[in-house]
C-alpha cells in the first residue's frame, strides 16, 4: 500500500510518502518548521516528496491528513488539500488527530507507557488542548482548557507518566503549581506526516469525509447582519 499524508495542522508543514511491501517499508519525507504559510509552501514540498520517492499520485492508494485539533488555518489547508487530491484521484482519505499522529512518534521514540500521559498542545489565549491516554488509548475526548483547569482535569485522574507536546512544560508548571509534583517532559512535540502516514496504514476504511477536530471556536468570526 501506498499513503500520502500532509500535516498542517500545528507549526510545521509536512509531507509524507509510504509505501509498504511485505517487511519492507520505503519512505520519503519533507518537512519545514513554520507558525503561517502552510498554503505556500505544502505543494512545494509535495512535489518535492514524490520526486525522492520516484512516485506519482496516480500510484496512490490511500491518502491522509492531520484534522486537528491545531490553528484553524492550518487545519483548512491540509483538509482542503488532501481533499482535492483524494477526490481526483479517487482513492479514500484517512483523517488523523494531532493527538494520535503525537502518540505515534511518542511509541516510536520511547515505547507505549502503561501508566497514565497527557498530550497537551500550546492553543491560542493562553489555553492547552489536552487528551489523556492510559496505556497509549485516550481515556475521554480531548478538551480545551486554561492551564490550571487542564492541570486539575490530569490531577482528577492521578500523576501521570509523562508529558508530550507543544504544552507539556506549561501544563507541568500548572501541575507543580498544584502540588502535583514534578512530572517528566518528554522533549518531543510533535508528530510529523510520517507518523500520520503509519497510522492511516492501519485504519480501517473510511465511511465518509474527514471532518476537522475544532476544540474551541475561532478569534475571527464573520460579522452577523444587522
Amino acid at each position: 500500500m501506498a499513503v500520502l499524508a500532509l500535516d498542517t495542522a500545528l507549526a510545521a508543514t509536512s509531507v509524507a510518502f509510504l509505501e509498504e511491501a511485505g517487511p519492507q517499508a520505503r519512505l520519503a519525507l519533507r518537512a519545514e518548521p513554520m507558525a503561517r504559510g502552510h498554503a505556500e509552501r505544502l505543494f512545494p514540498l509535495l512535489r518535492a516528496t514524490l520526486a525522492e520517492a520516484g512516485a506519482r499520485l496516480a500510484d496512490i492508494d490511500r491518502f491522509a491528513v492531520t484534522v486537528g485539533p491545531g490553528s484553524f488555518t492550518g487545519v483548512r489547508v491540509g483538509l482542503a488539500a488532501a481533499r482535492g487530491l483524494a477526490l481526483a484521484a479517487g482513492k479514500p482519505l484517512v483523517g488523523v488527530t494531532t493527538f494520535d499522529a503525537l502518540g505515534e512518534a511518542l511509541a516510536e521514540a520511547e515505547g507505549v507507557t502503561a501508566g497514565l500521559e497527557a498530550l497537551a498542545f500550546a492553543a491560542p489565549r493562553g489555553e492547552l488542548f489536552l487528551e489523556l491516554r492510559f496505556g497509549g488509548r485516550p481515556l475521554g475526548p480531548p478538551v480545551a482548557l486554561s492551564p490550571a483547569a487542564a492541570a486539575a482535569h490530569v490531577a482528577a485522574r492521578g500523576k501521570p507518566e509523562r508529558l508530550a507536546g507543544s504544552g507539556a512544560g506549561l501544563l507541568a508548571r500548572a501541575l507543580a503549581a498544584q502540588g502535583g509534583g514534578t512530572v517528566r517532559v518528554c522533549a518531543l512535540e510533535a508528530g510529523h506526516a510520517g507518523h500520520v502516514a503509519r497510522l492511516a496504514v492501519r485504519a480501517p476504511l473510511p465511511d465518509g469525509p474527514p471532518r476537522p477536530l475544532y476544540l474551541r471556536e475561532a478569534d475571527a468570526v464573520p460579522a452577523r447582519p444587522a
